[in-house]
């Protein structure tokens, strides 16, 4: 455990410097709490891609964005950090 609270820091960063993608969970909760709140971030997720890439098909958007949190930012989407969790 002191190994992993050493490490900690520095992976989150990379994480949400690197992909926008992590997220906090409450780990003090049941193991399907955990499930279904991990769940319900990837549904959202999944949902927003799918509607990005629906838009730009149907020619409504053009995004010229450097990175996924401009985009993100641009689309008004929550950038891969939810609260509550």
């Amino acid at each position: 455990m002191a190994a992993w609270h050493n490490e900690v820091a520095a992976v989150r960063s990379w994480y949400q410097t690197e992909h926008d993608n992590w997220m906090a969970v409450a780990g003090d909760r049941s193991r399907w709490w955990v499930w279904n709140a991990v769940v319900e971030v990837a549904k959202r997720s999944v949902v927003q891609i799918q509607t990005y890439l629906q838009r730009i098909s149907e020619g409504v958007l053009q995004c010229f964005c450097q990175d996924s949190i401009q985009c993100f930012d641009t689309l008004g989407w929550v950038s891969g950090r939810a609260s509550g969790l």
